[in-house]
């Protein structure tokens, strides 16, 4: 559906259209059979008002969260990231906690704490099982109303990923703070408005991602429920995104580095229009040079294969016109999208585990996000030297 009235501070007939990517389809909407499925429109927006950026259309919640083949546990460094979020938590705290993780999908994080701590998670995917017994799941959109119906209140309170996914965005961070204990510490893992503009990663654009922050715009919804940012870091996860900390307003003093990025961003929004015009010539650029390399590898009868399967690889396929007569398969460790196909693509997803490389393989990096271990478990199967083509390498 159309909006017109902004995520952040709920001003309507503000927009201003910054990027237009077509229409693409949901990007987690695997498939397996080679069939059509709908597409919407993919908009990015910037806010006259307050200057947030955000997507104009959505795509309902229900058909994208309800049923969806993302997994958190799959991933080795997701699951060192989070286990460094949590031990740095618990250095701090010396007594059992409640946790509480909104998105928990499979448990990745609330695994990290004991059974002596109070562990919760809202996920609303039908279809993913928490087999950790010691946590306690909703299957259901957090939100304020469901927060009345929690009676205790946590130490902490996670939201990794997840953040910029919401709808009722206020409802959700009005139940936050209601939950959250006077000391308590709100984390929040996100993609990186600077980031994405700045290093080019337009195929981190689709629509579960509703509002892309900055930290001026993730502080003006948090400031509108007496909670602050009072520290913040930069963190490689998903090729680069902030992990702020967040209290009620006015108790905690700001770090250092909290103020160093928040002048480097105040910069960044400043000279937003200009970045967005470099932003649209490097998209273009690296169009020519991935068609390219496809172009000269298909030449050479050379298979072209996708590594991994990522919601993002959606927005990139479809804006970049690839498809099953450019990419011959992607490969998959997630078991749950092995034997599917892309969507509107036709490429198949196949099982990682089981590749033999052949002598003409050459690959496309869908999942340059955790380019590390992908590589490195790659090469470790395949003593063989490969050829690899990073989108976010050569943008």
């Amino acid at each position: 559906m159309y909006r017109n009235q902004c995520l952040i501070c709920q001003k309507t007939n503000r927009f201003q259209k910054v990027i237009d990517l077509g229409f693409t389809p949901w990007s987690n909407n695997f498939i397996k059979k080679k069939k059509r499925v709908k597409e919407y429109p993919l908009t990015l927006v910037k806010c006259q008002n307050c200057l947030s950026v955000q997507l104009n259309y959505f795509v309902k919640k229900e058909i994208m969260f309800l049923k969806h083949d993302y997994l958190t546990g799959v991933n080795s460094e997701l699951k060192t990231h989070f286990k460094k979020i949590a031990k740095n938590f618990l250095l701090k705290k010396t007594k059992s906690s409640n946790v509480l993780d909104i998105g928990s999908n499979d448990g990745t994080f609330l695994k990290n704490f004991s059974k002596r701590h109070k562990k919760f998670g809202f996920d609303p995917c039908k279809q993913i099982i928490v087999k950790d017994r010691s946590i306690k799941t909703f299957k259901k959109f957090f939100s304020y109303e469901e927060s009345k119906k929690i009676k205790i209140d946590f130490d902490i309170i996670h939201a990794s990923g997840v953040f910029f996914h919401l709808e009722e965005l206020h409802s959700v961070t009005k139940g936050i703070k209601c939950l959250l204990k006077t000391d308590g510490v709100f984390i929040i893992q996100f993609l990186y408005l600077k980031d994405i503009i700045e290093k080019c990663h337009f195929d981190q654009i689709y629509h579960e991602h509703l509002v892309y922050y900055s930290i001026s715009s993730l502080n003006m919804i948090l400031n509108s429920y007496d909670l602050e940012i009072f520290d913040i870091f930069k963190s490689e996860i998903h090729g680069g995104s902030l992990v702020a900390y967040v209290g009620h307003k006015g108790l905690k003093n700001k770090t250092k580095r909290y103020k160093t990025l928040f002048e480097k961003d105040i910069h960044f929004i400043r000279n937003f229009n200009e970045k967005i015009s470099i932003f649209k010539k490097k998209i273009k650029l690296l169009n020519v040079r991935i068609n390219k390399f496809i172009l000269l590898n298909k030449k050479k009868n050379n298979r072209i294969i996708g590594l991994g399967a990522p919601a993002k690889a959606s927005t990139l396929l479809k804006v970049f016109n690839l498809n099953n007569s450019k990419i011959d398969f992607c490969l998959e460790i997630n078991k749950k999208k092995i034997g599917s196909y892309l969507p509107n693509t036709s490429i198949v997803i196949k099982n990682q585990n089981n590749f033999k490389i052949k002598k003409n393989d050459c690959f496309i990096l869908f999942s340059w996000n955790f380019k590390k271990s992908i590589i490195q478990n790659f090469l470790n199967k395949n003593k063989k030297k490969i050829t690899i083509f990073n989108p976010h390498t050569h943008a």
